[in-house]
């Protein structure tokens, strides 16, 4: 968006422009649930962000180079086994849907909060 006056004010002058689409990520044919991206956290540097949402993923990602450099199936249980889905829905487990994410200081873990109110820790 683009202000065209000195109080930043939006007026009938003011111009929008589409925004440009430069990076793609998380998709899951849900029935119930959007696909969204719910949570996304910057990671110290400056560089990498993540993301997680309905697909039953953690991703990493870099501003710099615009891609995907990391994906880590949150869809799984303490074994390592894929949760089940809804019978009903064919939808994700609520609890592999991320809600919201942080970043250790360090940069090294990541803790990501779950629709059906569990947290996991993610070591990078």
């Amino acid at each position: 968006m683009k202000i065209n006056n000195r109080d930043n004010k939006i007026t009938n002058s003011t111009k929008f422009y589409n925004p440009k689409e430069i990076i793609k990520g998380h998709f899951a044919p849900n029935k119930e649930s959007p696909n969204a991206v719910w949570g996304l956290c910057a990671f110290p540097d400056g560089d990498l962000y993540c993301t997680v949402g309905d697909d039953g993923t953690l991703r990493v990602w870099s501003s710099k180079d615009r891609k995907q450099v990391k994906m880590i199936k949150t869809n799984l249980d303490s074994q390592g086994k894929e949760l089940q889905v809804n019978q009903k829905t064919k939808d994700l487990n609520d609890a592999s849907m991320g809600r919201s994410i942080d970043i250790s200081p360090d940069g090294k873990l990541i803790a990501v909060g779950f629709k059906e109110g569990t947290i996991k820790v993610f070591i990078l």
